[in-house]
């Protein structure tokens, strides 16, 4: 049995580990079901599998599925799971610069674009664990390291958001992995609550 532990608020990678495991009628039965509830809480295990997807783009080796948005006061947030089909670094970014670390000019900011063809930059992105803005990251770029057909949850942030915009026309996410730059392109997405 391969098994990983993954925190469920986050998304990103605990550990993992491969162990023998006799494959008892209790085992056979956990491996099947994709999720059970919870013994001490109120709320159930909801596998990856029953997360709605609004829409899922492949680029490279990750699969990134949008997941929700919120409008929260003048801004609006993203939330996003990304997925590898192999143990990979990822690094996304907020704006244009050369960045030493990955000895790369990166090139285009991560935004969006309303109906009205207004466009937001985003001030804030966080990836499993790390944040542009955090004590782990940079102020301009995030990474991290995704563990095999593991979701790591992505959270982008927009400030001055307006209003009156009932749908994105483009949300873009600047990244980088394997050596090149790419980016992740949701289109026509509807905001009306």
């Amino acid at each position: 049995l391969r098994a990983r532990l993954v925190d469920v608020e986050k998304g990103a990678a605990i550990t993992a580990a491969q162990v023998d495991v006799v494959k008892a009628p209790t085992i056979s039965g956990l491996l099947s079901s994709g999720g059970r509830s919870t013994v001490y809480g109120e709320r159930g295990i909801t596998s990856i599998k029953e997360a709605k997807t609004i829409q899922e783009i492949k680029v490279q080796n990750f699969t990134f599925n949008l997941i929700k948005w919120q409008k929260k006061g003048d801004g609006i947030y993203f939330e996003l799971n990304v997925t590898s089909d192999q143990d990979s670094w990822l690094g996304m970014y907020l704006y244009p610069r050369n960045i030493h670390r990955w000895k790369k000019e990166c090139k285009g900011n991560t935004r969006i674009f309303d109906e009205f063809g207004n466009e937001y930059f985003a001030n804030n992105i966080q990836l499993g664990n790390y944040v542009t803005k955090g004590e782990y990251g940079y102020s301009y770029a995030v990474e991290n390291t995704l563990v095999a057909s593991v979701p790591m949850k992505v959270i982008v942030s927009f400030e001055n958001f307006s209003s009156q915009a009932k749908s994105i026309t483009l949300l873009e996410i600047r990244c980088y992995a394997n050596n090149k730059l790419f980016s992740v392109q949701f289109r026509n997405i509807s905001i009306t609550e």
